[in-house]
């Protein structure tokens, strides 16, 4: 009987009138899903558990079953956009918080030498426009200008599709329909950006040319940098590689090299 049909019920009340004969239980043993389901079912608060004679050895409620709805509509979901959460995404995280030295650098530093690489190869773009540096200073100063914007648009970018599989809004069967319109939002983004920075250097250098430059240029980086945002994780999910890890050094190689080729490129033809 529930505790609240004891309560008000009146005092000369036999037991037998208000206690169920055959209430719903549970055996031990029962999947999680199962019970959690059954609660959910049932509408019941609370569901005991019992064993072979029938005998309570506990009792499961109804914010466990919560719980446990939850977590599996989280795996449906990851395993509907191609994600499977037991199998890449819990076993990369224990390996990276509970591994040994060797488990974490296993996974780890091979993007981080990726990016070292890429940073070298980056260098050696800005090296081979040594000459326009020298003729015009101001090039100089707004490297990190194309670089940070570039970076904050590909993390964020990266992180909303992150977000976005695991809540199951991204099907791996449309992606292309899906990856369409983060790069048009990166678009439209580096437009106001390169609109608002090329009057920043208008006003402050009084070169209509290198606004233009650094207007373009930043339009460009930043639609491209949206655009791997979302396809460098995306890819490296499907293949099963441990994506919260490779993903920023992935991002931040093909947007450094990409970016300074893009923005002395422009440089060379229009200030030269």
């Amino acid at each position: 009987m529930s505790l609240k049909e004891l309560i008000i019920s009146d005092g000369e009340t036999l037991l037998k009138d208000i206690m169920t004969f055959e209430p719903t239980s549970v055996y031990y043993g029962a999947k999680d899903e199962v019970v959690a389901k059954l609660l959910q079912d049932s509408d019941l608060m609370s569901v005991p558990v019992v064993d072979k004679e029938r005998r309570i050895v506990g009792v499961v409620t109804v914010d466990d079953a919560m719980d446990v709805l939850e977590d599996e509509a989280l795996d449906q979901a990851l395993n509907k956009a191609g994600f499977a959460m037991e199998s890449v995404e819990t076993n990369c995280s224990k390996v990276l918080t509970q591994g040994s030295l060797w488990q974490v650098w296993r996974v780890r530093v091979p993007y981080l030498m990726l990016a070292l690489v890429g940073g070298l190869i980056a260098g050696g773009a800005i090296s081979q426009f040594e000459e326009e540096l020298e003729a015009i200073a101001a090039l100089a100063f707004f490297i990190p200008v194309i670089m940070d914007m570039c970076g904050n648009v590909g993390t964020q970018s990266s992180t909303i599709f992150t977000r976005a599989l695991i809540f199951g809004h991204i099907d791996f069967s449309r992606f292309v329909k899906q990856w369409g319109p983060e790069v048009l939002i990166g678009f439209t983004m580096g437009i106001l950006s390169g609109i608002i920075a090329g009057l920043i250097v208008y006003l402050w250098q009084g070169d209509m040319a290198l606004s233009f430059v650094i207007s373009v240029a930043l339009t460009a980086t930043i639609t491209i940098a949206s655009a791997i945002g979302f396809l460098v994780p995306a890819t490296l999910s499907r293949l099963g590689l441990d994506q919260a890890a490779g993903s920023d050094p992935f991002i931040t190689t093909i947007k450094d090299i990409t970016g300074l080729l893009i923005y002395f490129f422009l440089a060379s033809m229009i200030l030269f």
